[in-house]
């Protein structure tokens, strides 16, 4: 089964680590984003989970794909949608 705060974790240190890498302080990602400081704090610190648009400000500052981030949580959905098929396919075999 899908594990969704699992996968929103996976997204905010995959987000944090490249806002890091960019040398970019919590300040910087705030101003360059529109998103207050205390939110993206919040967010790091697993305190709040951010809005779609909140999450696509933060990605456009960091100048990255949302895919890009959501990384793993993408495939793992694609996993899931052919294991379902393999499943159904399987299933209609026996019917």
């Amino acid at each position: 089964m899908f594990d969704v705060e699992k996968s929103v974790s996976a997204i905010i240190d995959r987000m944090k680590k490249l806002r890091e890498s960019k040398k970019m302080s919590q300040l910087e990602l705030s101003l360059a984003s529109g998103v207050s400081q205390t939110m993206i704090s919040q967010i790091e610190s697993r305190q709040r989970t951010p809005t779609l648009a909140t999450f696509l400000k933060l990605c456009d500052a960091l100048d990255v794909a949302p895919e890009i981030l959501l990384g793993n949580a993408l495939k793992d959905d694609e996993e899931r949608r052919k294991d379902k098929e393999k499943a159904l396919s399987i299933i209609e075999k026996w019917m």
